[in-house]
């Protein structure tokens, strides 16, 4: 008798359980609604199709105006901040036979200085 009643109960426990989860579940759904950032360029490579096309008219000559050395291979793509630092990510490989190995790089923070 006292093995039926643990039964029940478990079956309770159980059944009750799986009743709250179903509703945490359907009452905390939330599909996201990402939107685009207010901002000149508001997303990678700039909008939601990924095209990396500006609509602002660039510098008409490839005058170079700063650059920077780091010590591996910059392969990640910039972030700019808001304060205009430009983050930055290298990564250094070492070749073994036919595998590449990537270590651990740096992570870059420049402030240019523009004249």
């Amino acid at each position: 008798m006292g093995n039926a009643f643990y039964k029940t109960q478990r079956q309770k426990l159980v059944c009750g359980s799986m009743v709250l989860l179903g509703i945490i579940l359907l009452l905390g759904y939330c599909p996201a609604h990402a939107q685009l950032a207010d901002s000149p360029w508001p997303a990678f490579l700039h909008d939601p199709q990924h095209t990396g096309r500006s609509p602002f008219v660039g510098p008409q000559e490839g005058n170079v105006q700063w650059k920077f050395i780091t010590l591996g291979d910059v392969s990640s793509s910039p972030a700019i901040g808001m304060d205009c630092t430009i983050y930055v990510a290298d990564a250094f490989s070492i070749r073994f036979g036919n595998y590449f190995y990537f270590t651990s790089g740096f992570l870059y923070a420049i402030k240019p200085m523009v004249f």
